[in-house]
């Protein structure tokens, strides 16, 4: 394979894309699932939080284990998880090994966004990430919407067995293409910085902030992305199939968003103003969530979507420009990811809980209040970024 930045990025978002089909295989199969293994929907439940807390325990280690193997060898490792894991499920027979392969499976999410962040900004050092970021953001979106459409019909024709064959060839077609690819620009040196590096980055103030805001931004789009039915289908008293198309605008609405923020990033030079004005947009989206009518249905998932395409966007792009020295970017980007993690984790629960008990209003006033702080977050970063920037910055803010 020609070093050719734009097909090494092709192969990263490939991998990506193969890890999140890997982790979005279940959501539209849980009732065949269930009745499948004959377990309750509640413990097909687990199969899917597996993700997430191989996120929360793995996104920081996953910094020190790039430094030591480099970011190429170690996206054939999370490869190798993603296909041994989809091999492994195929085969298994009962509840408890299907739950062991989806851990194996979940080694690879808890790294991916690490490793293809900084491979991305590496072989886009010269000009381009943003965009090249913002494109990588797709991956997401793009693969709920192909797993929504097409895994319960060759779930239904070929058996849920065959959805874990079909993501362990992709994950061997991953494995061929990341050993074709050519070495990583600018790692050759950048392997060896040990223990040290995530303890440096702790101490990098900005990074908290970074960190911290992108919690923010990780609980506002879970909530959006998971509840948005909910909130449609009983608040709003609509139908189970409109609630679920005007939820859908905003996982859709995703891709265009992301590649959008990515030219927006590039083309102002401003990473910082869009990073204070996409949390600011999640401000006003918790505050109209309870507000919507006829006319606002549709925007309102559309609007949720733009703004966080545009917070988070900037802060992969921000986090390893963060870093003193670049080797430590791997650190920077694992601590960011660490805390995205645990707002994806708990955010769903959260906000379904409080209305649970305290009604919509409270729901949503609870998440004005977290998105004030990502304002305030962001601000602060902007502050300490005119007062002190980091030696590796050189973006405009």
């Amino acid at each position: 394979m020609k070093t050719n930045k734009w097909l090494m990025f092709a192969v990263v978002y490939i991998c990506s894309a193969t890890v999140a089909v890997s982790q979005l295989k279940i959501p539209p199969i849980v009732p065949l699932i269930a009745a499948s293994l004959n377990i309750t929907v509640s413990r097909v439940g687990w199969l899917m939080a597996l993700f997430t807390i191989a996120g929360i325990v793995l996104a920081i280690p996953g910094g020190s284990i790039m430094s030591k193997l480099g970011p190429k060898r170690l996206l054939i490792f999370l490869m190798g998880c993603v296909t041994i894991g989809n091999f492994l499920g195929a085969k298994a027979n009962n509840f408890n090994l299907l739950l062991v392969s989806r851990s194996i499976e979940g080694i690879a999410f808890s790294m991916i966004m690490t490793v293809s962040i900084y491979i991305i900004q590496a072989i886009f050092s010269d000009g381009g990430a943003g965009l090249a970021v913002g494109i990588y953001n797709t991956f997401f979106p793009a693969s709920s919407f192909l797993t929504l459409n097409t895994c319960r019909p060759i779930a239904a024709a070929l058996g849920y067995s065959s959805l874990w064959v079909i993501t362990g060839l992709l994950g061997c077609v991953c494995l061929i293409l990341v050993g074709l690819m050519p070495a990583v620009p600018g790692t050759a040196s950048e392997t060896a910085t040990g223990a040290m590096g995530f303890k440096l980055v702790a101490k990098n103030g900005r990074i908290w902030l970074l960190a911290a805001s992108m919690g923010v931004v990780a609980f506002m789009m879970l909530v959006c992305l998971s509840t948005y039915p909910f909130w449609f289908e009983n608040l709003y008293r609509l139908d189970a199939d409109t609630a679920n198309f005007y939820a859908s605008l905003n996982g859709l609405a995703g891709i265009p968003c992301s590649i959008f923020a990515g030219m927006l990033v590039d083309k102002t030079k401003k990473p910082y103003l869009l990073y204070i004005l996409g949390l600011a947009g999640l401000v006003i989206t918790a505050l109209t969530f309870d507000l919507l009518g006829p006319k606002t249905y549709p925007i309102h998932p559309l609007f949720s979507s733009l703004c966080g395409s545009v917070s988070m966007t900037t802060i992969f792009y921000l986090a390893p420009q963060l870093a003193v020295k670049p080797e430590y970017a791997g650190y920077c980007i694992a601590f960011v990811n660490q805390v995205y993690f645990m707002g994806d984790f708990a955010s769903a629960p959260v906000i379904l809980r409080v209305i649970e008990q305290w009604g919509f209003t409270a729901a949503k006033y609870l998440m004005t209040v977290i998105t004030i702080i990502g304002v305030v977050l962001a601000v602060s970063q902007l502050v300490l970024a005119k007062i002190s920037p980091a030696q590796s910055m050189d973006q405009p803010c």
